[in-house]
């Protein structure tokens, strides 16, 4: 039996932190940084030949600490809310690293953290 085919999981989140916790997103920090920004990062995780269990890192990043915390607890919120990806079912989301202050190390800029694990089933069966 062939493996299936995985979604790319970083751009999905990438949407969907746009959409429900309504501030930038995405996998690289762009030159032009914004007031409020999330920087998705996946870390690694594991697979099989049905299922993904990817491993993502997110850096929620405001112009004060208080801001960034509140960011933080609110994308981590939403994160743990995640059952879908569109037609894919999330079978779990894990919290593997809480969220915790992680300075930007060239600026210091306030900036929390937190690693995820997410189980999803594969998007394309094999042919």
């Amino acid at each position: 039996m062939e493996a299936y085919e995985f979604l790319d999981v970083e751009a999905e989140l990438v949407s969907l932190i746009r959409a429900r916790v309504r501030v930038a997103a995405s996998t690289q920090m762009p030159k032009e940084k914004p007031n409020e920004h999330v920087l998705v990062i996946r870390v690694g995780g594991t697979a099989d030949q049905l299922t993904d269990r990817p491993m993502v890192t997110f850096i929620a990043s405001a112009p004060s600490w208080p801001e960034a915390a509140a960011l933080g607890k609110l994308l981590r919120q939403r994160l743990m809310s995640i059952t879908r990806f569109g037609d894919i079912p999330v079978y779990r989301v894990r919290e593997v690293g809480g969220l915790s202050r992680s300075p930007d190390p060239d600026t210091a800029d306030p900036r929390y953290q937190l690693t995820v694990e997410f189980k999803l089933r594969g998007s394309m069966p094999p042919e």
